[in-house]
């Protein structure tokens, strides 16, 4: 599993933590988060978060 937060916050002020699976072969939360877009962790280079 990866942890990811919503970086988008709550009306309270919080952000929201959700746990995503993955499969157990991925060993980084870079390579996880990538997979979960489709994407090899050399491919998921995000420049900006919204």
């Amino acid at each position: 599993m990866v942890e990811v937060i919503n970086r988008t916050s709550e009306p309270d002020g919080s952000f929201k933590h959700h746990f995503l699976c993955v499969p157990p072969h991925l060993s980084t939360a870079h390579e996880a988060v990538a997979w979960t877009f489709g994407m090899s962790a050399s491919e998921y280079r995000p420049e900006l978060e919204t």
